[in-house]
């Protein structure tokens, strides 16, 4: 009873400095973003704010030149990615499941085979195909490489 004890207590505080190590850097940026610049590079360093400002957000969304176009454009082609692949992943696997039909088997292998060809070595074919269909540096082709 008393070694089950201790493994117990020894269990819960390994998952105690765990939980710790991993939301302590998680506190430390959140405190940072209201700390004013002085206090943030000062010494010694503060684990609470002592004069809490949203000055940084201001200056970030008002002042500063940062441009959240890329943001906008990473988000727009992971839904777009995520959309392709999902719709895709549905019909294939819905098909390739319910129904029998001649070639069924040679197209699930072609699936497995085709997932374990390096992508270096499907980089100037896809760069070929892509430009003799204008879908070099565009979104929707970004889409379909994220998607594959």
């Amino acid at each position: 009873m008393k070694t089950k004890l201790s493994w117990s207590f020894i269990s819960y505080f390994i998952l105690f400095l765990w939980v710790l190590f991993t939301l302590l850097p998680l506190y430390w940026l959140l405190s940072t973003t209201f700390k004013p610049a002085s206090e943030a590079i000062g010494y010694p360093p503060t684990f609470f704010p002592k004069n809490p400002t949203i000055d940084n957000f201001y200056n970030l969304f008002f002042v500063s030149k940062f441009g959240f176009q890329s943001y906008l454009n990473s988000f727009i082609i992971a839904i777009g990615g995520m959309a392709i692949s999902t719709i895709s992943a549905i019909l294939a696997g819905y098909g390739l499941s319910r129904y029998k039909f001649p070639g069924k088997d040679q197209i699930m292998i072609g699936i497995l085979l085709f997932q374990m060809i390096p992508i270096l070595a499907t980089l100037i074919p896809l760069y070929q195909i892509f430009s003799l269909y204008g879908l070099y540096n565009t979104r929707l082709g970004l889409m379909l490489i994220y998607a594959t």
